[in-house]
């Protein structure tokens, strides 16, 4: 990973730990990344490291359609989010695709 890239996933993971929408944002980016069949049964069926692990398909397919429709999330999310028995968030699993995307988003 280059300097920039590091440093870029360093801010998104302070975004996600710090603001409400980015949590929003970043689990519907995750999600428009599943396949249709993905999205529609909130699964993950391939391997392929886009969008959610099989894990979290059914928790962010549900929470990332939420924020799509009232534009935040409730609390209780959030906190699942961010959090998890070893200390590390849930979220944050997921920082290097959300690089993938903002780096991708630069050029449009």
């Amino acid at each position: 990973m280059t300097r920039s890239a590091t440093a870029m996933r360093q801010h998104v993971l302070d975004l996600l730990a710090t603001r409400d929408r980015a949590v929003g944002r970043a689990l519907l980016a995750l999600y428009r990344r599943q396949t249709e069949h993905e999205q529609r049964t909130g699964t993950t069926q391939l391997l392929n490291h886009r969008g959610f692990s099989a894990v979290h398909a059914s928790r962010g397919t549900r929470d990332a359609l939420y924020f799509q429709q009232h534009g935040w999330l409730p609390i209780q999310s959030l906190y699942w989010w961010r959090h998890q028995v070893n200390g590390r968030s849930r979220i944050s699993r997921y920082a290097d695709q959300l690089v993938e995307i903002a780096l991708s988003r630069q050029g449009d």
